[in-house]
């Protein structure tokens, strides 16, 4: 048997089954950008935790100090013993949070070894990275992309495109099918019948009459062609808020993270200031520790920043679709 008609139908379906195989590339695509974001932010929050405990490490150092400077001056009786045991509050405090700073980086770095698919116990460091990224991007070249390259739109896309070959697979239904077929017998040991019979022929089969069946299959394929359409329209919509949004929370990440810079700038060189000037008994222990606290939150500020603006990177580049 060699069908003929029925060779457009079977050409419609071997062309749909060619989108469901691609369509289960773009979701492996998707999951495996997905585990990329995933294993970039587990990297930017061991780089944080990395980051806040060398500061906080270093403002130990600094109460360590501080600490040593008030006793001299109690035994000299020109400060109070209730500032020494202020300062080794203070340096009891900080040492609890570096504690805690070292618990966080621990479960960060485990989770992180979990995601990269190996033992959690393994040691390793981050590589620092450039403080943040200010090349800039067009957004319209962003959305471009985005349509182009997110997974949801590509899938939305081959789904509209199957959709229209089940509409068309179904009306070709109203094709007769028409083929070209080939018999042959063999009748052994029958005296009465020719002993080999052989015949070339066109085999022809239509349903004139279904009742309305296929002009109803072939509406429900027309509807479901048209809601496919509309979901393409619809994740394409969504697509460009979602880039939209990304790109304007990158912008303002870019701008916080030069206010909080220049904040633990000034912060810093405060506390070099007063630390000197108390040194020098121009001000009161209290005044310099006020000062420690306010450099140390303008330095947490910084970090959070910081950590915020390759977030908010890593969140806009899974919004153009990025692979990497």
């Amino acid at each position: 048997m060699q069908p003929l008609s029925q060779l457009y139908k079977l050409n419609l379906g071997v062309r749909a089954q060619k989108l469901a195989a691609q369509l289960t590339r773009e979701k492996a695509r998707a999951e495996r950008q997905q585990v990329i974001k995933e294993v970039k932010d587990a990297y930017y929050a061991v780089l944080q935790s990395e980051s806040a405990l060398e500061v906080a490490e270093a403002t130990v150092k600094q109460y360590q100090e501080l600490d040593r400077v008030v006793l001299q001056r109690v035994s000299l009786e020109a400060a109070l013993k209730s500032d020494s045991l202020d300062v080794k509050a203070k340096l009891a405090t900080e040492r609890y949070q570096m504690v805690q700073l070292r618990h966080a980086l621990a479960s960060r770095t485990e989770h992180l070894n979990d995601l990269l698919g190996r033992d959690i116990q393994t040691e390793f460091r981050v590589e620092q990275v450039p403080a943040a990224s200010f090349e800039e991007i067009d957004l319209h070249v962003a959305q471009e992309r985005a349509l182009a390259q997110r997974p949801e739109i590509v899938q939305a896309g081959l789904n509209a495109q199957r959709a229209t070959y089940d509409r068309r697979i179904a009306k070709a239904d109203y094709i007769p099918e028409v083929g070209i077929a080939f018999n042959y017998l063999s009748f052994a040991n029958v005296e009465m019948l020719p002993t080999q019979v052989a015949s070339l022929g066109v085999q022809l089969k239509w349903e004139p009459w279904d009742w309305g069946r296929r002009k109803d299959v072939v509406s429900q394929k027309a509807i479901a062609e048209h809601q496919a359409q509309t979901q393409l329209r619809d994740s394409q919509s969504k697509v460009l808020l979602e880039v939209n949004s990304r790109f304007r929370t990158l912008e303002e990440s870019r701008a916080l993270i030069a206010a909080a810079q220049a904040g633990r700038d000034a912060a810093q060189q405060r506390l070099r200031e007063i630390t000197h000037q108390y040194g020098e008994e121009a001000v009161l222990l209290s005044d310099v520790l006020r000062q420690q606290a306010s450099a140390a939150s303008a330095q947490d500020k910084y970090e959070q920043a910081l950590l915020g603006f390759w977030t908010a990177k890593t969140d806009f580049e899974k919004a153009m679709g990025e692979d990497q």
